[in-house]
């Protein structure tokens, strides 16, 4: 298990399988353009089981939260291709269950983090 942690409260946070935490932090990666300090953090805790924005600085912590959720949307909108797709256990029930945790995590980011 792994999470992502928007505030202290439980209804911002993200708890999901270890692959499914990597897997949109490296889209997020993959996705997010121009910001390297972002990206650059966001590698760091792909190597772990979890990251706790609201105790990053208060900026990187709200970059990183509006790319999660730009990045999320996108690709439930369609307008990215999450590299699931190209792992060997991206068939189309590991790909509708990280759909799924994606809707949920949409629903963990606090609107204050916008």
């Amino acid at each position: 298990m792994a999470v992502i942690r928007f505030q202290e409260e439980p209804k911002h946070s993200w708890v999901v399988a270890g692959w499914a935490y990597r897997q949109i932090l490296e889209d997020v990666i993959t996705n997010l353009p121009g910001d390297s300090e972002v990206v650059s953090t966001l590698a760091t805790y792909a190597e772990t089981d979890g990251i706790i924005i609201d105790l990053l600085q208060p900026d990187l912590g709200s970059r990183i939260s509006r790319a999660i959720k730009q990045v999320t949307e996108d690709i439930l909108a369609g307008r990215l291709r999450s590299g699931i797709h190209d792992k060997p256990f991206g068939n189309p029930h590991m790909i509708e269950e990280y759909r799924k945790g994606l809707r949920q995590l949409l629903d963990t980011i606090p609107a204050s983090s916008h």
